[in-house]
């Protein structure tokens, strides 16, 4: 099973929005990355919810079929685990995911807090201002790269803090 994260940034004034999606394997290492522009936006859970179904095209282009889709905009995480149909005005996008997602051998969907959702975060942001989508599988553009490096430096502090932690909380 891969893990999804992704994430949608919504410019206001351009009408504009950028999507984030990285994937990687179970041990946290990244199997593809891919920024993607937004041409015409109404809002920010139109955006989010159009970075679910590119994430789930994206992974089924590269082989995945059972997939950890993670996102923080829990709006949409809501919409895409019920089971009757979206009349909302994002309805239409929402029903291309489940779509998407029933064509899987296995997809979950699960909400996080931005706080665990940074590199995709940092990364819509940058995609914003894209002419052209970028999809990379492994030679990631010095933006990815330096988000990328930065969460597996957060990674190794948290794995760090809590080793600390547990020795200190079990007396060792």
């Amino acid at each position: 099973m891969v893990k999804i994260n992704l994430d949608g940034s919504f410019s206001h004034q351009g009408r504009t929005g950028g999507t984030e999606i990285i994937i990687r394997d179970q041990n946290g290492g990244v199997l593809g990355a891919a920024a993607i522009c937004i041409d015409k936006a109404n809002d920010p859970f139109q955006v989010e919810a159009s970075a679910a179904v590119r994430a789930l095209n994206f992974a089924k282009e590269m082989g995945f079929t059972k997939i950890m889709l993670e996102e923080d905009c829990l709006t949409v995480i809501r919409k895409l685990k019920e089971m009757e149909q979206d009349l909302s005005p994002i309805g239409t996008v929402i029903e291309e995911a489940k779509w998407r997602m029933s064509r899987l051998h296995e997809c979950h969907v699960m909400h996080l807090l931005r706080s665990g959702n940074m590199v995709a975060h940092q990364l819509a942001c940058y995609s914003l201002h894209l002419a052209n989508d970028e999809y990379r599988l492994e030679d990631y553009s010095n933006v990815i790269s330096a988000a990328l490096h930065g969460d597996c430096n957060q990674q190794d502090y948290h794995a760090v803090l809590h080793v600390k932690l547990s020795k200190s909380v079990n007396g060792v």
